[in-house]
């Protein structure tokens, strides 16, 4: 019988790690007081300062997993790869987000040359946050060389412009965040191409809605397959398997921050 995860958290995610643990095999089980010092996974929050926090518990023993990490200082996230290059860490993020099944199902789906890229987050917390995990969805469904070229900013709501590249190509990518407490938060991404399109929604590991992705061609609206599963659960769930994440993965997600931290969003 494979011998059990057992799964730590600070006060702040220990719900979380129980909630988790209980959907999943014997295999996986929080912490208890006897297992002080034992624990092969500890989930951190990640609200400011994570990323020092992290640096100061890791160890090559056990894995870290960063719960949402936001925007956090990006010199100590830059510290915290120079770590992890040293081999002292080993470090997972949990995006609900970016991290969500939907994502990489979508990813791996997309055979056009995306020409540009539309998405909308409504949120109940800030623009700079949800500025942010429209960043990291880019990255996610495969844009890089982001380069913020316009920002427009009113009360309750911020469009801003990026130039980035997919592939060999050219991309066009427009993030609108609009704060609002009466609407469900959720992220909708479009990816377009000549003649394509890639349909993502997703809603966030704080609800049991499932992410719904689809691609539009010349053949009509194809609906990819439900994953009725969390990004912190997949994440869990598959961590024995896992790769950490390397040095050069921390630093890009610093490059993200001191981007979306440039633009001056509240």
């Amino acid at each position: 019988m494979m011998e059990a995860l057992i799964i730590g958290g600070q006060p702040e995610t220990a719900a979380l790690v129980a909630d988790l643990a209980a959907t999943l095999p014997l295999s996986y089980r929080p912490a208890a007081s006897q297992d002080e010092g034992r624990s092969a996974v500890e989930f951190f929050a990640g609200d400011q300062p994570w990323a020092t926090r992290v640096a100061e518990s890791s160890s090559d023993k056990s894995w870290i997993v960063v719960v949402d990490p936001g925007l956090d200082d990006a010199d100590a996230i830059s510290s915290l790869a120079d770590k992890v290059e040293a081999g002292s860490a080993r470090i997972a993020f949990s995006e609900s987000y970016a991290g969500d099944p939907a994502v990489e199902l979508l990813r791996g789906q997309i055979a056009f040359a995306v020409t540009s890229c539309k998405m909308h987050g409504v949120t109940s917390g800030s623009l700079a946050g949800a500025i942010f995990t429209q960043v990291r969805l880019a990255r996610a469904i495969g844009l890089r060389s982001l380069a913020a070229k316009d920002v427009c900013a009113v009360d309750g709501g911020a469009l801003v412009t990026f130039s980035a590249r997919f592939g060999e190509g050219d991309v066009q990518f427009g993030a609108l965040a609009t704060i609002s407490s009466a609407a469900a938060p959720r992220h909708v991404v479009k990816a377009y191409g000549a003649g394509d399109i890639a349909s993502l929604t997703l809603f966030g590991s704080d609800t049991a809605r499932p992410g719904e992705a689809a691609i539009i061609d010349a053949t009509g609206e194809r609906q990819l397959p439900t994953i009725y599963e969390t990004a912190h659960r997949a994440l869990l769930r598959g961590l024995r398997e896992r790769e950490p994440l390397t040095p050069q993965e921390l630093r890009d997600f610093a490059t993200d921050v001191r981007l979306v931290q440039s633009l001056d969003l509240v």
